[in-house]
């Protein structure tokens, strides 16, 4: 069994967490975060105590095909779509592109979760993600890059953590040296 949770357990990173690990202290600091750490730890208690066969796998930010504007990338590039198709004005609205998140393509984040299946240890958590740290601004200057139309972006206000990734370590043992095997996850250019 694959328990999927979310970084949110770890609540408000200090920079002496960094970077954030698997023995890293669960404080979350919203419901959703609570939410997620009550089901690991419910994940991990049905293994001590009746030996269930569960992998807890806790993922970072994810991006990709079918996302919801709820979240960063998506809201840009559907941005971007509206202006190519002449739907909206030039004008990208943005948040704190300063905050640094740990990025995985879904695509990846899938495979790391057939990987949990088969060679994670049950009982065992797995933090998943890319390891490497990427600002807003990139992902923004990213799809900027690609667009055929010129836009420019505007500020809105936004609250959001500066600096949320995972350590790639413990990922590694399982996943190899390419993490979540996260081809997607470099955005580099086409």
């Amino acid at each position: 069994m694959l328990a999927v949770g979310s970084n949110e357990i770890y609540g408000k990173i200090q920079a002496e967490d960094l970077p954030i690990d698997e023995e890293t202290p669960l404080r979350p600091h919203n419901p959703y975060g609570v939410s997620k750490a009550a089901q690991d730890l419910m994940a991990q208690q049905y293994f001590l105590s009746y030996g269930l066969d569960v992998v807890r796998v806790r993922a970072f930010n994810q991006f990709g095909p079918g996302q919801s504007d709820d979240f960063s990338a998506s809201a840009f590039a559907r941005q971007i779509a509206e202006i190519e198709a002449g739907q909206r004005p030039p004008l990208v609205r943005v948040g704190n592109l300063s905050a640094q998140r740990d990025f995985t393509d879904v695509r990846d984040m899938v495979r790391a979760y057939w990987l949990a299946t088969q060679q994670g240890q049950a009982g065992e958590a797995y933090n998943v993600g890319s390891g490497q740290p990427r600002s807003i601004q990139s992902i923004l200057d990213f799809l900027l890059a690609r667009q055929t139309a010129r836009s420019r972006w505007k500020p809105i206000p936004a609250a959001c953590a500066p600096r949320m990734c995972r350590s790639a370590i413990a990922t590694r043992a399982i996943f190899g040296p390419s993490a979540a095997g996260n081809q997607r996850s470099a955005l580099k250019p086409a």
